[in-house]
């Protein structure tokens, strides 16, 4: 027997049907699977065996909709590893990418921007307008490619920028203008 949730996640299942012969519930049942995404839903199974002595009678399957969990745990690690003015990554998180691409033998290349005189922006035009450039110096950054450039604010008027490739100095000059 199973109940109508089980129907709307996974379509209309003959309630005479051998779960344990239905293609999706192999791997639940057997315990390989305990989260499944479906419909753009995220579920967590957790199943039991229905004993009656040493015979086993059937499985009970606890179902839940983890998909907010999974969200709000998504939003928090974003929180976390990306600057929330520019959605650039921060020092901490940056700097682990990088020494995770170093230490696999890969190169790469650095380029340290500093904002001269950004206060006066901000004093002139205001927080507002000093945000509107930091952004639209994050978005220079995000028109690359994510397997070619990687940006990162360090802080307040200052960002770098790690090409995962070591780069020629004449093409270094074409980036750094293009910046």
């Amino acid at each position: 027997y199973h109940n109508k949730q089980l129907d709307d996640i996974f379509g209309d299942i003959p309630h005479d049907m051998d779960l344990r012969k239905h293609e999706e519930f192999t791997d639940i049942l057997s315990g390989k699977v305990a989260v499944l995404k479906k419909n753009n839903r995220i579920y967590e199974f957790n199943v039991e065996n229905l004993m009656d002595g040493a015979y086993q009678q059937g499985y009970m399957i606890w179902i839940h909709d983890s998909t907010e969990h999974y969200e709000t745990m998504r939003q928090i690690r974003e929180m976390a590893t990306r600057d929330p003015l520019t959605k650039l990554y921060i020092r901490v998180r940056y700097q682990e990418k990088i020494t995770t691409h170093l230490q696999a033998g890969r190169k790469g290349t650095f380029l340290m921007i500093d904002m001269d005189n950004f206060k006066q922006v901000n004093d002139k035009y205001g927080h507002q307008v000093g945000d509107e450039v930091l952004i639209a110096v994050a978005d220079v950054f995000n028109t690359y490619e994510k397997s070619v450039l990687m940006g990162s604010r360090l802080g307040g008027d200052e960002f770098s920028a790690f090409l995962y490739d070591e780069i020629q100095d004449s093409k270094l000059d074409e980036l750094i203008t293009g910046i």
